[in-house]
Formats: C-alpha cells, sequence, structure tokens
C-alpha cells in the first residue's frame, strides 16, 4: 500500500519512561560536571552586551593590548568540552556540517577556477546572511567555524542529542532534528543512528548546574566522547530511531505515481 503524505511527513518518536529518563540524565549530569566546575573556577559569568561594546571601544583606543596575567594561569578547559556541543546554535550547525555532501577534487585549471569563484560567492552570501541575523555574535562564528574543522578531521559524528523538553514536537525550534539527525545518520552508515532523547522535566536545571550556565536546551554528544561510552551504550539499548519515514521512500529513487482520492475515501485517507 502506498504510504500517503501525511503518514510520510510525520515522524514516529520513540517514547522513553521516567526511570530511563533518569538514568540517563544521571550519567549526562556526571560526564558534564567537569565543564561546570571549571566554569566557574575559573570563568567571569558575563556581565552582558555593555560590557562587550565597552571592551570593544577600549580595544580601539588601544587599551585592549593589556596582558591579563589571570587569564594566562586559567588552564585548560576539560577534554570532554571538545566533544560536546551544548546550545541550538552549536548542535544545528554540527547536524548541518555532517549532512553537506562532500566537494570532488577540481583536477582541470576551468574547474579549479569555477571552484574558487563559487566558493568566492558562498563567502559573500554567507557574509552577507550573517551580517543580517539577528542572533550573529562571535560565539556562533566560533562555533560555526569550530563544526567546520571537526567535521574536515573525521570527529563530528553526534551519536546522540538530548533535549530539556519533554515533548520537543511542540517546540517550533526544535522541528528540524529528527530530519537533521536522519540525514547526518544517512552520510555515516558504518556508525549507528543519532539518537533523540526527551529528557524529563525538570532536567534543565540539574544540567544547567552541571555545566555552570543559566539555561540550556540541547546538549549533543559525539560519538568519540571519552568517558561516555556507558551513557552511549545504555541509550543505543534502551532509545529507538526517530524514524522519518519520507528520507526512507526518497532515497529508494521509486516513482511512487499520483493518488487522488475525493469523498469518502479522501476523508479515511487523511
Amino acid at each position: 500500500m502506498t504510504p500517503n503524505v501525511v503518514q510520510l511527513l510525520t515522524e514516529q518518536r520513540p517514547a522513553i519512561d521516567s526511570a530511563q529518563q533518569d538514568i540517563i540524565l544521571k550519567l549526562l549530569c556526571n560526564l558534564l560536571e567537569p565543564i561546570g566546575q571549571h566554569r566557574t573556577t575559573y570563568i567571569t559569568p558575563s556581565k552582558g552586551k555593555r560590557s562587550k561594546k565597552r571592551k570593544r571601544f577600549e580595544e580601539k583606543k588601544g587599551k585592549g593590548d593589556k596582558i591579563n596575567i589571570e587569564e594566562i594561569l586559567i588552564p585548560p578547559q576539560p577534554s570532554i568540552s571538545k566533544y560536546v556541543t551544548i546550545g541550538y546554535n552549536s548542535t544545528f550547525r554540527h547536524l548541518q556540517e555532517t549532512i553537506k555532501p562532500s566537494q570532488p577534487q577540481a583536477t582541470d585549471e576551468n574547474e579549479i577556477s569555477t571552484t574558487q569563484s563559487s566558493e568566492r560567492n558562498d563567502t559573500r552570501k554567507a557574509e552577507t546572511a550573517e551580517k543580517l541575523s539577528l542572533d550573529h555574535d562571535l560565539e556562533t562564528t566560533s562555533q560555526f567555524e569550530e563544526a567546520k574543522s571537526l567535521v574536515s578531521s573525521g570527529h563530528a559524528y553526534l551519536s546522540t542529542i538530548l533535549l530539556t523538553s519533554p515533548s520537543p514536537s511542540t517546540h517550533l525550534p526544535y522541528t528540524p532534528l529528527p530530519l537533521l539527525a536522519a540525514l547526518s545518520s544517512k552520510n555515516h552508515p558504518a556508525l549507528p543512528p543519532t539518537r533523540l532523547v526527551a529528557l524529563s522535566t525538570g532536567s534543565e536545571a540539574k544540567l544547567c548546574a552541571a555545566l555552570g550556565i543559566p539555561r540550556v536546551g540541547i546538549v549533543g554528544l559525539f560519538e568519540d566522547a571519552p568517558g561516555a561510552k556507558g551513557l552511549v551504550e545504555y541509550v543505543l539499548e534502551n532509545v529507538d530511531l526517530v524514524d522519518v519515514p519520507w528520507v526512507k521512500e526518497a532515497g529508494k529513487g521509486e516513482w511512487l505515481g499520483t493518488k487522488i482520492m475525493f469523498g469518502e475515501e479522501g476523508k479515511k485517507g487523511c
């Protein structure tokens, strides 16, 4: 039987009981605690946009070249911080980078010049989009560059994405996640597909305490994260895939034909 449009476009989200959610949350908090300890011990909380503007103004006047001895003495962040994405922008940028097709190497001079011209145009478009973006800042730019470098080094596959919202399907910003995760998994057939985990109500407060930040909605975990083997294995064993039917249908490359239904038959198919 040919599936209808509603069935193809509606993803099936796995159900996770509260006991499993609590276990996953506890393992995740234990994994992320070193990041929060480092942040609360060595990093001064942000004072907001006014502080950034004042700092930029001082740098323009030549006062920004003084070396802060305290910053030099700050130890590097815990190793786990390089294997997680924290927040909406960071996680989505990594997923977008992993689903981009790899570009073939240009061998002819004309192909090289065409590729370079295309890259320049893409760069201009990206710069224009960044200028027009309301939420663009230095942090999101660094996240984008970090995502590109991690993907190029082969170390950016997100095995698990955890959401602090118990019902992410009702939040508009989270709706692209199942599709992006499915496409990213399709590009890494040798690895287990990415799991989406909706944590229980109240999980955000515990994650914020572990990370030392005021808000967190999404946490992504890389496939090769150190110390995360137990968490990843537990998620793979107990959390089913988010099924996105139309991705499978599109990959078959089959012509399904047109099926138009009228009257009572059409109402039943909807």
